[in-house]
């Protein structure tokens, strides 16, 4: 097994696969690259299954796990019994997480002692549809 991540994002996911493959792109440009992603298909219908299992196949950082359809709470619950990192990021399969967010979170979480969560800015889109 690889060493120990300081970073685990939990994201769980059920029929995504229109968004999917835009939210692991955008995981895999980030400027902070120690980090694992624990995917939950929450009991995916669609080509979910498919889009996780080849990424997994293309970075040894993706940890793919299935359940039936128990809900967003239970996939991350499932998620976070996996995780291995001493930080906990979220993201859904409909994010697109800007490339220096793991960086700057990590930077501050490291620098300010006692600090239990960073939150981040959103930015909606396409906005026409907002």
């Amino acid at each position: 097994m690889p060493p120990t991540p300081p970073l685990s994002v939990l994201l769980p996911i059920r029929n995504e696969e229109a968004v999917l493959q835009e939210a692991l792109d955008s995981l895999w440009a980030q400027s902070f690259s120690s980090f694992e992603v624990l995917t939950v298909d929450d009991g995916s219908t669609d080509g979910t299954r498919e889009i996780l299992r080849d990424a997994a196949r293309k970075d040894s950082r993706i940890r793919v796990f299935r359940q039936e359809p128990r809900g967003i709470v239970a996939a991350l619950e499932m998620a976070r019994a996996q995780a291995r990192g001493r930080c906990v990021a979220r993201m859904d399969a409909d994010d697109v997480a800007h490339p220096e967010r793991f960086q700057a979170q990590m930077k501050l979480m490291a620098e300010v002692p006692g600090l239990a969560a960073v939150g981040t800015g959103v930015r909606y889109f396409p906005r026409e549809k907002v």
